[in-house]
């Protein structure tokens, strides 16, 4: 992790239950201050698999990406 944290800026997103210890905050580490939101990436390639709509659950340009590409199908 410390090789990564030299060659790139890290940003960093707190989870519900889960807080970043100051013990790993560093200096090319950005944290992203931002309402919470119970949803998981699993759950939202799960409804993608199985048909079910998420639209709501991401960004309009995250969205836009995986049905482009046809992401999360299989």
């Amino acid at each position: 992790p410390h090789e990564i944290l030299k060659l790139v800026n890290l940003v960093v997103y707190n989870r519900l239950g889960e807080q970043v210890e100051e013990a790993l905050e560093h200096d090319h580490m950005i944290m992203i201050d931002s309402p919470l939101v119970d949803i998981s990436s699993t759950h939202v390639r799960h409804r993608i698999r199985t048909g079910r709509s998420f639209r709501s659950l991401i960004p309009d340009p995250v969205y836009k990406y995986i049905v482009d590409h046809k992401l999360y199908l299989v």
